[in-house]
């Protein structure tokens, strides 16, 4: 199994947009974005992309697996479809060097995860954010710089 993060391009949201859509039984699908944030998948992820100043792509065997980057103001954002489960592990050993890079450029970075959206959570610990606090459902998480 081949694992690569590249950087984002446009044709990745709609392909990573049609997977959450067609991911039924997968807690964090396409009606998990429209609910919680308000946007259409493919819409949320263009805006992402357009407003990140760093942006990768996951691939799993060449197939888009999610996305993550950070925007200007330095939120960072994870999007990921069923087809990580294959490679999770791998992909969260591979990510710190990534978060250092956006945390570098834009001097603090933090996430914001719905608080039943575990594996993010996860993700965030494994990449040295603590939490800070909650706002409504979602927890908000900072990084800091050693």
């Amino acid at each position: 199994m081949r694992t690569e993060v590249i950087p984002a391009r446009e044709e990745h949201c709609r392909v990573l947009a049609a997977a959450l859509d067609g991911a039924d039984g997968y807690p964090w699908n396409g009606d998990f974005i429209r609910e919680h944030w308000g946007v259409e998948p493919e819409a949320g992820l263009l805006a992402s992309l357009k407003g990140s100043p760093l942006c990768w792509s996951i691939l799993i065997d060449g197939q888009i697996a999610g996305m993550f980057g950070c925007m200007e103001d330095g939120q960072v954002w994870l999007t990921t479809a069923p087809a990580i489960d294959r490679a999770k592990l791998r992909f969260i050993r591979q990510s710190r060097p990534y978060i250092e890079q956006m945390a570098e450029r834009l001097g603090s970075v933090y996430g914001c995860a719905h608080r039943d959206n575990v594996p993010l959570r996860r993700w965030l610990e494994w990449c040295g954010f603590e939490c800070a606090g909650t706002e409504g459902v979602f927890e908000i998480w900072v990084y800091r710089l050693s």
